[in-house]
């Protein structure tokens, strides 16, 4: 599976001819069945257009944030956010996302999901604690993008004239920290919310199992405390963990089965295992499943979760399965609600697993074909 990681960082006055290029391009391919061809073909990027860009990104307005997605030295995705700018909103408390687009060729890859991460993070910071963004209402990719982050339709719309008069909707959600912000726990280590960091998720190499192990063991003390009991607990090595997974990643039982990290820049934050389903009544060759999902205490809170999600899916529809599934704690809130937002659903299935005690697990399901497109707001 390919490796995929983007960093995220301010923009520059320097980017203005890319992320110029890069709006041109996310356009056209977004809205190709969406808005009139000839509207998209008239679409160019001039130097007066780079000129005012670059003087905006030299002198930014106050309240928000212009970021960059770039990989591979390239910038591969572009997000604006700043005060709401909705005439039944306050501005002081609301923040907006104006913007946030991802070029075409790195789609899929989760690039937008960090660039949204981040952009988040940026209006939290400045005190929003509520966030909204415009969305064309036919534009069916970006909208289950966004559900799955967590920003759902809130009822408003409006017509816009874009070559053809065109309805938007606006999606809406609470910021990290905000009143029943779902984003603001991180139990069992499923989800880190939103920090702009040089992050990464690739493949995992024999090297780092274990560090690897390290974050298996202290994640389970941590965020399993109440959950399992602490015979279990306890009986989980560092030694037998990273035994374990010196051989997951140096001899997979198939090459469909994968194992990922999550780097801050040279440090292993994170982990997720995939491959096919290990239940007897789904069909291995097209259901897959998530074995683990996990991110160290110290990094929650920071979008590593959401990168591995995403990591793992990519690789699973790369692998050519049709569904996945994932089993959970019955008692773990935090990564039910993480599945959750992502769009994925319980099944009905459940059991019990003997760890000293029974302990109860639901299973959840995700239809892998639905792939949500990291093209934003228009």
């Amino acid at each position: 599976m390919r490796e995929a990681g983007a960093r995220v960082r301010p923009a520059a006055p320097a980017d203005a001819a890319a992320i110029a290029d890069l709006r041109v391009a996310a356009w056209q391919a977004a809205y190709a069945e969406i808005l009139p061809a000839d509207y998209l073909a008239s679409m160019r990027v001039t130097d007066e257009e780079v000129a005012r860009r670059r003087r905006r990104l030299a002198a930014p307005p106050a309240g928000g944030g212009e970021l960059v997605a770039v990989s591979d030295g390239k910038v591969v995705g572009w997000l604006v956010a700043g005060p709401s700018r909705d005439d039944d909103a306050d501005p002081a408390r609301t923040g907006e996302v104006y913007a946030c687009y991802v070029r075409p060729a790195a789609w899929g890859r989760g690039v937008g999901r960090v660039l949204l991460d981040a952009g988040l993070a940026v209006l939290g910071e400045h005190g929003y604690r509520r966030v909204t963004l415009w969305v064309l209402a036919d534009n069916a990719r970006a909208r289950r993008f966004y559900r799955g982050a967590g920003l759902h339709p809130d009822g408003a719309s409006k017509p816009i004239e874009l070559g053809v008069e065109v309805l938007e909707v606006r999606h809406a959600g609470p910021l990290l920290g905000g009143p029943g912000a779902a984003r603001d726990t991180d139990p069992a280590g499923c989800r880190g919310g939103h920090q702009m960091a040089d992050v990464s998720v690739r493949p995992a190499r024999p090297a780092d199992a274990a560090a690897i192990a390290d974050v298996q063991v202290r994640t389970w003390r941590s965020a399993y405390d109440g959950i399992l009991p602490r015979a279990a607990l306890d009986a989980l090595t560092l030694a037998d963990a990273r035994q374990r997974w010196e051989t997951a990643v140096s001899e997979p039982p198939s090459p469909r089965h994968h194992v990922v990290v999550a780097m801050e820049a040279d440090r292993v934050v994170g982990l997720a295992a995939f491959g096919p389903a290990e239940d007897p009544e789904p069909d291995p060759r097209t259901t897959a499943e998530i074995y683990t999902l996990l991110v160290d205490p110290v990094a929650n809170r920071r979008g590593h979760g959401s990168r591995l999600l995403a990591a793992a899916v990519d690789g699973l529809r790369g692998g050519g399965f049709r569904t996945a599934v994932v089993w959970l704690f019955e008692a773990d809130g935090g990564c039910h609600a993480f599945y959750e937002s992502a769009g994925w659903a319980l099944d009905g299935a459940s059991r019990d697993l003997d760890m000293g005690q029974l302990v109860h697990q639901l299973r959840l399901h995700t239809d892998l074909s639905e792939q949500p497109d990291d093209a934003g707001p228009g």
